[in-house]
């Protein structure tokens, strides 16, 4: 069911606010009645179906009946918010139609890959989820949801294959994120790490910390163990009782790694690292990483290694020190192993585990990002195509899909909402 408000003209120069509600997207006709009192239910039969280029089946209501589905008349039809007809002049300028998105275009969507090279990468992507990795290369990096200015992710499944989820968003803002006034961007960015050798010692900036610097996207994130090798380990805050002073001498003289905390860390853990928290990945980790929507990294250290050509990558010496909140150790962050792993302002992450024949019912009401570690199965609708996923795959549901998830084989995943 959706609920919208439209206008209709009541005379020459004034239009009036009708609230309607869709119960349906099926059995849709053109409306044989010309009246329509305010507050009424609008019926499914009260609009015609269309077919668009590109967006799939949508309805575009055409009430009252004698006014073109398009643009046209002295009010148009257009959306009603706070008050105010949005986009369109309340007399006698055209307004574009309403458009509700039937579960043709809303659906769980699914997502190309977008794979990044690093130092530190290798090709453990391809061979624990079946990523199309490109040969001969290290790949630390599969960005599995992203809506960031140089990296938007492109959806791979049903009428919208081939749309970024940007332009999704921007047809389906409402119905996909349960947020009436919806701006973008995607205020999520999800990524698989596979490291097989160490990480830079690194933080990323607070809210605050980019205000000072006048520069930066702040960033919280978390990391859940998917696999690690005996003795793989995190490092992640700093050593209590550590300067900034200390820090930066620790820096110039290569002893960073004692001032930070060593965590050894197993498979199921979650570790969740606000902005500001000084960390690097061990090697021999295989990671789901679940953060805000910012690829502003500061490294500090870097192990004095180099990349194939020789060159060291760049470090931001000064913007780190400016960044990490040397009052947060290891000590301060739990470690995280079942049920709510994440409840933060940013996100909320729950751990899931399913056998082989159970079924978990998908209520509208709020949208959510499903990362599945393990297993297989398919979500399936009576509005829409089944959608398969297996390992590896991340898929979005929208706010309004209504369905059932029915697993294939024993499945361990999880669930992000904001």
């Amino acid at each position: 069911m959706s609920i919208r408000c439209m206008v209709q003209q009541t005379g020459d120069n004034d239009c009036t606010r009708i609230c309607a509600t869709l119960q349906s997207d099926s059995d849709a006709g053109r409306a044989d009645n010309s009246s329509l009192s305010r507050g009424q239910a609008l019926r499914p039969s009260d609009c015609r179906r269309v077919n668009v280029p590109v967006y799939g089946a949508m309805f575009i209501c055409t009430w009252p009946p004698r006014f073109s589905a398009l643009p046209g008349g002295p009010c148009g039809l257009t959306q009603w918010r706070d008050g105010r007809l949005q986009g369109a002049n309340r007399r006698h300028k055209p307004a574009a139609p309403v458009i509700w998105a039937s579960m043709t275009t809303v659906y769980p969507y699914k997502f190309r890959p977008i794979f990044k090279h690093r130092l530190w990468g290798g090709q453990r992507l391809r061979e624990v989820f079946g990523k199309d990795l490109p040969p001969d290369d290290t790949i630390g990096e599969s960005w599995e949801l992203a809506d960031l200015p140089r990296d938007k992710s492109v959806i791979v499944n049903g009428p919208l294959a081939g749309s970024t989820l940007a332009e999704a968003l921007e047809q389906f803002g409402e119905e996909i994120t349960g947020d009436e006034y919806y701006e973008g961007p995607f205020r999520l960015l999800i990524k698989l790490l596979d490291a097989q050798d160490i990480l830079s010692v690194q933080v990323h900036p607070d809210v605050e910390t980019c205000k000072r610097i006048g520069r930066g996207e702040p960033k919280t994130e978390c990391w859940y163990i998917i696999a690690a090798e005996p003795g793989a380990c995190i490092y992640k805050g700093i050593r209590k009782g550590t300067t900034r002073r200390q820090f930066a001498a620790a820096i110039a003289d290569g002893t960073v790694a004692g001032l930070l905390d060593k965590v050894y860390v197993e498979p199921g853990q979650c570790h969740y690292l606000p902005a500001g928290t000084a960390h690097s990945i061990g090697a021999g980790l295989l990671i789901a990483e679940i953060q805000t929507p910012s690829d502003t990294t500061y490294r500090a250290f870097d192990w004095n290694r180099v990349e194939a050509d020789g060159r060291a990558r760049p470090l931001h010496i000064d913007q780190a020190l400016e960044s990490i909140h040397f009052d947060i150790s290891a000590a301060d962050l739990p470690v995280t192993t079942v049920g709510r792993l994440v409840d933060c302002p940013y996100f909320k992450v729950d751990k899931g585990h399913q056998i082989g024949t159970a079924e978990v019912l998908l209520s509208p009401g709020g949208m959510e990002v499903l990362m599945f570690l393990s297993g297989s199965g398919r979500m399936v609708s009576q509005e829409a195509e089944p959608v398969v996923f297996a390992a590896g795959d991340t898929l979005l549901v929208p706010a309004i899909y209504e369905g059932v998830i029915r697993f294939s084989q024993d499945s361990e995943y999880l669930r992000v909402r904001l």
